[in-house]
Order: C-alpha cells, then structure tokens, then sequence
C-alpha cells in the first residue's frame, strides 16, 4: 500500500462532517425568522421616535397660540417614512396627541416653580390600513409617550 491511499478521507467521515454541516445550517437558519422580526420591530420603533419628535414640534407651534382650548385632542397621520401623511392609502402611523392643563396638585408633586405647565400625550398606534386601526391581533398596543411643557 502506498503512503497516498492511507490519506483520503472515508465516506462514513464524509457522511458525518456533511451531518453536522446540515445540523449547523438548520440550526443557523433557523434564527433567520426572529432576526427578521427583532429588525422590523426596530425600525417600527425608530420611526415611532421620530414622530414623537415631530408632534412635539408640532405642540411648540400650537403653543404659539394665545386662544389655544384646553383641553386639545388632534390626531396626525404618518407614511412608512414618518413624513407627514394626507393620502388615507399611505397612512401607516396614528400619532393622536392630547394636550390639558395639569391640576393645581400636580404643581407640588412636580417640585416646579411655574403654574403654566401643560400635560402632552402622545397615542402612536401602527400598523393602519387605509388609515384605520385594524382589529384583531395584527395590530401591535398603542404606544403612549407623555411629556410636560411649558406654556410660556
């Protein structure tokens, strides 16, 4: 026997080696559906951020407003970008703000100076379809954020 047949490989090796590769890929493509989901969620997030940055602009230009009426419930409509949304077929975001006056009590809690605060909360549910929150468990629980600013 000659030193260059003692050096291949075996088809029992090469049947165990391409095993473990198939338990390996399985194993690696099986985390593919929740890499998925985990990036959709973040980029959801990401975009729900922005909007809240955009509708706490949006509340600093109303409180430009001297006759502003408390308490103020608007919604505003956002595309998959988070740009501003008339058209109801590219409506995806729902971002409904609520803006009142804080009761006298809430002004001591708060350990401030001023009586001129205002409550701002923003509801931010998506997905919408043709601009309406679908029933069912398709669509994720609204998102609230709440801030306080000042009215002066």
């Amino acid at each position: 026997m000659s030193p260059r047949q003692n050096a291949a490989f075996s088809l029992v090796e090469i049947v165990i080696a391409l095993g473990l590769v198939a338990v390996a890929l399985v194993a690696i493509l099986s985390l593919l559906p929740v890499a998925m989901n985990a990036s959709r969620d973040s980029i959801g997030d990401t975009r729900a951020s922005l909007i809240v940055q955009d509708v706490g602009s949006r509340v600093r230009g109303l409180l430009t407003n001297a006759s502003l009426a408390l308490p103020l419930t608007t919604n505003y409509f956002y595309n998959l970008e988070g740009l501003p949304e008339t058209n109801a077929a590219s409506q995806q975001f729902l971002a409904t703000l609520t803006l009142q006056s804080l009761p006298a009590s809430a002004y001591t809690s708060l350990n401030v100076t001023t009586n001129e605060l205002l409550a701002a909360s923003v509801s931010l549910r998506w997905p919408l379809i043709n601009g309406t929150v679908p029933s069912g468990a398709t669509n994720q629980p609204p998102t609230v954020f709440t801030w306080y600013v000042n009215r002066q």
